[in-house]
């Protein structure tokens, strides 16, 4: 863990990320124009269309077009009621999840004892992450990243707790209000966890029939008949923060959309995601760090395999950076504060140096590397350990036999 005898230097450090926070925020509100609820905007025009029966996914364009499940446009008709105080109420309401994100993340990093508990680091996690310039960027343009990310947080939460059925239907609302999250599915499957499974596809299911209802027959369709776009789509641009865009960009003319390179990219990473759920299935049943180790570490590589990752999106890694930061290994929680750090740079690099996301990208690195192998060292040891108790209890049994 950090040190509590350099908590002057630390402190001193936190200064400079605030100051990176005000310049990240002026980078997004007055160098780049983009107007409060920007985002927002985009939902609500896509419901408002919807509502009188048009798509809302119409036309399609990468960054000014709606892309989400269309029950996000239900959760948008609930604060429909506000009227023009819509923006506000939405804003608050998200900046309200992300508050009970940061509270829930370090709930289940201290669960059963785990990971240190120290007053001052906890009031610094929450320090940092009330000041992280992506959350900042979220409630700026009116994300729903916030709502996704307490949702994971409960969703994990309520595994611990064992009501599968309430953690699959958490993760069935994050699932349809981004997509991506859909792949804990998995998690639940190979933990063994039925009826975490049945309800995740349930809520799913159910939360598609809504709008159908609600708005028109067809609006389902209408968005499964963008997903394949959306599943190769690169977009290589400045706002793009994928390893894929900036791979594109940071190497122009020799990585083409379609390379090689980039299918090999692919594949590693979707490797490794099989490879880590495969480890899963042999998880005891008493061992809370693993599964929290292997959740952060899906949760990291879903990021890295993702096509289009905007700044925001980095809320999404707010439970592994806060599993990082209150470790009792020092190297885990400098690796933390380190990640945090590069994606709070993002912008001024982006500012006084090149608009490509190099910061982003090498935090994303970092976190990944540091999860995944702090959870497979984990693993392994947890196994290690059951074997030299089963080796000593097969010793033991033969000694009383022989003594009898």
């Amino acid at each position: 863990m950090l040190d509590r005898k350099s908590d002057w230097s630390v402190w001193l450090i936190y200064a400079l990320f605030l100051a990176l926070a005000l310049h990240s925020e002026c980078w997004l509100a007055i160098v780049t124009g983009h107007p409060a609820g920007a985002d927002f905007q985009i939902y609500y025009d896509a419901y408002t269309r919807a509502k009188a029966g048009d798509n809302p996914y119409l036309p399609y364009d990468i960054g000014s077009s709606f892309i989400y499940h269309p029950f996000a446009l239900t959760l948008i008709s609930c604060f429909s009621p506000a009227g023009r105080a819509i923006l506000p109420v939405w804003t608050a309401a998200s900046a309200a999840a992300w508050g009970l994100s940061i509270s829930l993340a370090l709930r289940l990093v201290r669960l059963r004892g785990y990971a240190c508990s120290q007053g001052w680091l906890e009031a610094l996690t929450v320090l940092i992450f009330w000041t992280f310039a992506p959350a900042w960027e979220t409630l700026h343009i009116g994300q729903v990243n916030a709502f996704v990310v307490l949702l994971l947080c409960l969703c994990l939460y309520a595994c611990e707790r064992r009501k599968d059925l309430v953690a699959g239907l958490l993760l069935g609302l994050a699932s349809v209000l981004k997509t991506s999250p859909l792949v804990f599915v998995l998690y639940f499957l190979v933990l063994r966890r039925w009826k975490a499974v049945a309800s995740t596809l349930g809520t799913v299911l159910f939360c598609s029939i809504i709008p159908a209802f609600q708005f028109y027959p067809q609006i389902v369709g209408d968005f499964l008949s963008i997903l394949p776009r959306l599943a190769s789509e690169i977009h290589p641009t400045s706002y793009n923060q994928s390893i894929l865009s900036i791979l594109c960009r940071a190497l122009p003319g020799r990585l083409e959309v379609d390379s090689p390179f980039l299918s090999g990219y692919r594949r590693f990473a979707l490797g490794t995601t099989a490879a880590l759920l495969t480890t899963g299935l042999w998880i005891p049943p008493e061992a809370y760090n693993l599964r929290l180790w292997l959740f952060v570490s899906l949760l990291t590589m879903m990021l890295l395999s993702q096509p289009l990752v905007w700044y925001h999106h980095s809320t999404l890694f707010l439970l592994p950076l806060v599993s990082l930061l209150n470790q009792r290994s020092r190297r885990r929680s400098l690796a933390g504060l380190a990640s945090v750090i590069l994606i709070q740079t993002e912008r001024l690099f982006e500012h006084l140096i090149t608009p490509v996301a190099f910061p982003v990208a090498l935090a994303q690195v970092v976190v990944a590397a540091v999860v995944v192998t702090t959870y497979l060292r984990e693993w392994f040891k947890a196994w290690w350990r059951m074997g030299q108790d089963k080796v000593a209890r097969e010793i033991d049994g033969k000694h009383i036999s022989n003594e009898r």
